[in-house]
């Protein structure tokens, strides 16, 4: 009689230790079991799957090395003080084996032992509607799924000729997939193993139920492996059995347990210990019941409860926790997961807590059987932060829109792949129309362009497919007028790289334009009068530098208001858009400097090597981002310091270097300084610049010089810019007491000379 009841708690004890071990086996959340140096020891498969990394391959791996904590808990895993009885929480980023990072809950668990542990959740995409695109994406990803799985998935007709069989499938019998689609499993499969195969097979398809199977198989190594599978029919709309799935996977890892079991019943204990202390200790709330009655709960699903005893917390219903609302809701949920329709294997519900309140859960539940008795697990996850969070981050994006709507400009985001457009924000203050008055087609768009800009900003739209657009045209208002505006996007791609979808702001520029076209035409009006139009140049640039600096200080404080990487971008859109109108109001002023004899040089002794390094840093972005090779190279005999404007002398670099980059398309940049004379203290200094861009004509040489001149309406288009800077450039020269010439060759490049005189102050040593 002793060694029966024996026997029996053998029994019980080897029953909750698979229970311990299903739990953290099948877990939807990531954890880890670190020691307490935080380095790991364990992973299960939802780990392992979420940092990218293979079985065993986490194993010794430090965690700092894998979760890097933000705020507070920056410092979280160098010790293990930082910890008390009840664990941590907060939020980390976890860096995958590729090197990408997701955000990620982080929860830390100090159990006995010195062991830790970890777990991170991620929060769930949100799914969109049932369009025949999503479909196809969805067919696309279960497949996907399918070859991730390492499971042995197949199915084939009535006849065992195989229509589908995943990678892994594949890879086991070292075949492609294409030698076993439309194959029979009788050519695959070793003659034994057929016939038995054959039987299973056709049983499955005469009683229109599933078959599960067990295979013992001798691997080429000797070693002995085990495989767990099932037969599941297909059935068409008639209920007729078209087809047989087949999944199957490897259980030589619960065969071996089992025998170590059976073999060595003391060894269980600390398993046992191991798995109740990572379940007692989980950041889930993890609960069995049978029937509605709770027969099992951890001490993380009681304090979620709000609950200490388990004897009270177990003495109600499960029913009795939720609330009329989610007793429907979980109830429709459960029937369509019996007969497999439910939409997702976890549902959002409301539970009340001892105190009252309502806290908010994500449920996850699961039939088990434990000594042939059914039981359904569950794990619970308290969202109830989180939905808070979710709530302040929508309330932050609808300030977003309504700083974008202030501003006047235009949110968009079209659709290359069906060509809608989405309005983001309302477009009645930037073109008169409301939001449904507006066709959400890119035809719509083409039709309220200026008829004399249609066919330029078509073609440039498709040009850009794929690179940031940067465009300006005219939009039909509502009222019958045009309105200038600039559009300003960037496309987002497809896994295959290619262009889908386009998200930009179109920004009212008709003030900008209107100011624009008044002062090309005060300019023409005033040439027989260049001191009253300096004057003129020297007031609307500073007018327009007022507002500006207002913008940029403004756009500054936005970039650090905790913004997310879309309002970066359009932030970063709107910041580009100011430091080009500053840099040519600092042109514009310049150069009415320069016409009325006001600008101002420095004296003072400065380094020209120095000088010029500190010049193509301020270019390099530039050439860089046209893949074109830059050379320099000084004079070694410049060895000491010269006296002179050095601002001056970098802004002529600068502006030379940036001319040659704007007219070469490929190929390389040239510069260098050259010591050209010596004489009683006095350095005439050369500097060169090449490029092997477009060339200038020769009969189009002396015009470059000249105040908003550009060589044509085509360049004008392709590389854009004020055409003033070789105005400054020259004006600069003069006043230092030096010259420039050109040498040029169409389709060959430039050469822009210049000589300057310096002072010498002293040797570098």
């Amino acid at each position: 009689m002793a060694d029966g009841n024996v026997k029996k708690d053998m029994l019980n004890k080897n029953s909750l230790c698979g229970v311990y071990r299903m739990i953290f086996e099948r877990s939807r959340t990531a954890v880890f079991i670190t020691d307490r140096f935080f380095c790991i020891s364990e992973a299960n498969a939802a780990a392992e799957k979420l940092s990218g990394y293979g079985p065993g391959e986490i194993s010794s791996m430090k965690l700092s090395e894998m979760i890097i904590a933000e705020g507070p808990s920056s410092q979280i895993f160098k010790g293990d003080n930082a910890f008390t009885d009840e664990g941590s929480s907060f939020a980390a980023r976890l860096i995958k084996k590729d090197k990408t990072a997701v955000a990620a809950e982080i929860s830390v668990k100090k159990i006995s032992g010195g062991i830790f542990i970890v777990s991170a959740d991620i929060s769930k995409i949100n799914k969109t509607d049932d369009s025949p695109d999503k479909i196809n994406i969805i067919e696309y990803t279960i497949h996907a799924t399918l070859d991730a799985l390492p499971l042995w998935i197949a199915y084939g007709d009535t006849l065992g000729n195989y229509q589908f069989a995943n990678k892994y499938y594949s890879a086991t019998f070292k075949l492609p997939i294409e030698n076993i689609i439309g194959h029979n499993f009788k050519e695959i499969f070793p003659p034994d193993l057929y016939k038995k195969h054959k039987l299973l097979y056709d049983e499955c398809i005469k009683t229109c139920c599933s078959v599960t199977f067990e295979d013992k198989v001798t691997l080429e190594n000797g070693l002995t492996a085990y495989a767990y599978g099932l037969y599941t029919p297909l059935f068409a709309e008639d209920k007729t059995v078209y087809g047989v799935s087949v999944a199957s996977f490897d259980i030589t890892a619960k065969k071996e347990l089992e025998l170590q079991i059976q073999k060595a019943f003391d060894e269980t204990k600390e398993s046992e210990e191991k798995y109740r202390t990572l379940v007692e200790n989980s950041i889930c709330g993890i609960g069995i019941k049978e029937g509605d009655k709770i027969i099992y709960a951890n001490k993380t699903l009681m304090k979620m409860f709000g609950y200490d005893d388990f004897k009270e917390f177990s003495s109600k219903k499960t029913t009795d926790y939720q609330t009329p609302e989610s007793q429907k809701k979980v109830k429709i949920w459960m029937d369509k997961k019996s007969i497999g329709e439910a939409d997702d294997d976890q549902i959002e519900v409301d539970i009340i807590h001892k105190s009252g309140k309502l806290i908010t859960v994500v449920l996850n539940s699961a039939d088990i059987k434990i000594d042939g008795k059914t039981y359904t697990q569950s794990a619970f996850i308290d969202i109830t932060e989180r939905k808070k969070l979710k709530e302040a981050l929508k309330e932050w994006t609808l300030r977003y829109e309504y700083i974008v709507e202030a501003s006047g400009q235009l949110a968009y985001d079209y659709n290359l792949t069906n060509g809608e457009i989405s309005w983001e924000t309302k477009p009645e203050k930037l073109l008169g129309y409301k939001t449904k008055e507006l066709k959400s087609t890119i035809k719509t768009w083409s039709e309220l362009l200026h008829p004399q800009d249609r066919e330029k900003s078509v073609k440039k739209l498709n040009e850009a497919e794929g690179v940031m657009l940067d465009d300006e045209y005219r939009l039909r208002h509502k009222d019958g007028h045009y309105v200038w505006v600039r559009d300003r996007g960037i496309f987002l791609r497809d896994e295959s790289g290619r262009a889908i979808r386009q998200i930009g702001m179109l920004q009212d520029i008709s003030g900008l334009k209107n100011a624009e076209i008044e002062l090309i035409s005060a300019m023409q009006q005033a040439e027989s009068a260049s001191k009253a139009k300096s004057v003129f140049l020297a007031n609307i640039s500073h007018e327009i530098r007022t507002p500006m600096n207002g913008i940029m200080g403004f756009t500054n404080l936005l970039g650090s208001s905790g913004l997310n990487e879309r309002q970066k971008e359009f932030n970063s859109i709107i910041k580009e858009s100011c430091a080009h109108l500053m840099k040519l109001v600092d042109d514009l002023l310049d150069f009415s400097n320069i016409e009325t004899k006001k600008l101002k040089l420095e004296n003072a002794p400065f380094n020209i090597h120095y000088a010029l390094i500190s010049s193509i840093e301020i270019v390099s972005e530039y050439y860089k981002a046209k893949n074109l090779e830059l050379e320099k190279f000084v004079d070694e005999r410049i060895n000491y310091l010269v006296i002179g404007d050095q601002l001056r002398f970098k802004q002529i670099v600068i502006n030379l270097l940036t001319n040659a980059i704007k007219y070469t398309s490929k190929g390389k940049i040239g510069i260098k300084i050259l010591q050209s004379s010596l004489n009683e203290g006095v350095s005439n200094i050369t500097i060169e610049v090449s490029d092997t861009g477009i060339g200038i004509p020769r009969e189009k040489i002396g015009e470059i010089f000249e105040m908003f001149h550009q060589l044509g309406d085509s360049n004008t288009s392709r590389h854009g810019g004020s055409g003033i800077g070789l105005s400054i450039v020259k004006g600069l020269i003069e006043i230092m007491g030096g010259n420039i010439r050109v040498e040029s060759e169409p389709e060959k490049g430039s050469k822009f000379i210049v000589e300057l005189p310096f002072n010498i102050v002293r040797n570098k040593g």
